[in-house]
C-alpha cells in the first residue's frame, strides 16, 4: 500500500499541474489510502500543499467543480483533526471554507491574524478548539467571544493571547471542561454560570482585580489566577473539588478564606505581599506549597497550612 507521504506527493504533483490526471483518479486513490486510516492529522502546510496553494478550500472545490459533482474530498468526512496555525504562507485573516468538515473533532487556528470567530458553527462534532497556543506563544487578534453557540460538544477552548476584554457568549457550551484565557485583556470573571462541567479554568496574566463569578463551578479542579491584580482571597467557597490553585504574582496581603478547600493539594501563592494569616484550620489534603517572595517567610506559611 502507498504511504501517507507518497499519496501527499502525488497530490502535490496534481495540484502543481506537473501531472494531468482526472479528478476521479485523485478521489479514488485518496479513499483507498484513507479508508484504512480514518483518523487524519493534517498540519496546515501539508493541507495547503495538498489542496492547491490557494487561499481557501472553497477555491479548490470551485476549480475542480467538486461541489456540483458531489465528490468533494472534504464532503467525504475523512478529516477529523486540522491544524491551521503559524503557517509559512499569508496568515489567515478570515475563517472560510471549513463548513464541510462535518466530522472535525479538533481545530487549531493559533498564530494567525483572525479578528472574528465565524464560519465554524456548523462543525457540530468539534470538541477541541484553539485560537491560542501557549507553548508557541502565539494567538490571534480576536477581541470578542462569539460564533460558538452551536458547538455544544466542545470540551476544550483555548483563546489565549488574544485581546479579548470580556468573557461572554459561552452559555451554550455546557459540556466544556477546559477553558483557557491566558494573557488576554479580561478584567472581570463572569459569564461562566452555565459551565457546570468545567474542570480547568486558566485565567493567568490578565487584569482581574477580584475573585468572583465562580459559584456554579462546583466541579472545578484547577484554577489559575496568577499574574493578575488580585488583592483579597475570596469567592472560592463553593469550589470543594478544587485540587490546584495558583494565585502567584498578585497583590494579596492576607492568606485567608481557603479552609473550605478540603481537596486542595497544590497551592501557589508566591510573589505576593502576604503579611497576615487568618486560617481557622489546616488543609489536610495539601501536599505542595509555593510561598516564596512574600513578607512572611515561606516556612511560616507552610506551617500555618500543613
Amino acid at each position: 500500500m502507498k504511504t501517507h507521504s507518497f499519496i501527499i506527493d502525488e497530490f502535490k504533483l496534481i495540484i502543481e499541474d506537473k501531472v494531468k490526471l482526472p479528478i476521479k483518479w485523485l478521489i479514488s486513490h485518496y479513499k483507498k489510502f484513507f479508508n484504512k486510516n480514518p483518523i487524519i492529522h493534517f498540519p496546515l502546510h501539508q493541507l495547503i500543499e495538498l489542496f492547491l496553494n490557494y487561499k481557501t478550500i472553497v477555491d479548490f472545490e470551485q476549480r475542480y467543480n467538486l461541489t456540483e459533482t458531489g465528490c468533494c474530498i472534504l464532503h467525504s468526512g475523512f478529516v477529523t483533526e486540522l491544524e491551521l496555525f503559524e503557517i509559512n504562507i499569508d496568515k489567515i485573516q478570515d475563517i472560510d471554507g471549513l463548513e464541510f468538515l462535518i466530522k472535525l473533532d479538533g481545530l487549531d487556528l493559533s498564530g494567525n491574524n483572525i479578528t472574528k470567530i465565524e464560519g465554524i458553527n456548523s462543525l457540530k462534532k468539534l470538541r477541541y478548539l484553539k485560537f491560542g497556543n501557549l507553548h508557541y506563544n502565539i494567538g490571534n487578534n480576536i477581541t470578542e467571544i462569539d460564533g460558538l453557540k452551536d458547538l455544544i460538544e466542545l470540551k476544550s477552548l483555548d483563546l489565549s493571547l488574544n485581546p479579548i476584554k470580556e468573557i461572554k457568549n459561552l452559555d451554550n457550551l455546557v459540556n466544556i471542561e477546559t477553558l483557557i484565557l491566558v494573557n488576554t485583556s479580561i478584567t472581570e470573571i463572569k459569564g461562566l454560570d452555565n459551565l457546570h462541567n468545567l474542570d480547568w479554568l486558566l485565567l493567568e496574566s490578565n487584569k482581574i482585580s477580584e475573585i468572583k463569578g465562580l459559584d456554579n463551578l462546583k466541579n472545578l479542579r484547577q484554577l489559575d489566577l496568577a499574574e493578575n491584580q488580585i488583592k483579597n482571597i475570596k469567592g472560592l467557597k463553593n469550589l470543594k473539588n478544587l485540587t490546584e490553585l495558583s494565585l502567584a504574582y498578585n497583590h494579596i496581603t492576607t492568606l485567608e478564606n481557603i479552609e473550605h478547600l478540603i481537596n486542595l493539594r497544590t497551592l501557589s501563592i508566591q510573589n505576593n505581599q502576604i503579611s497576615k494569616i487568618f486560617l481557622s484550620e489546616k488543609l489536610n489534603a495539601l501536599v505542595s506549597v509555593n510561598g516564596e517572595g512574600n513578607i512572611i517567610p515561606e516556612r511560616e506559611l507552610i506551617v500555618a497550612l500543613l
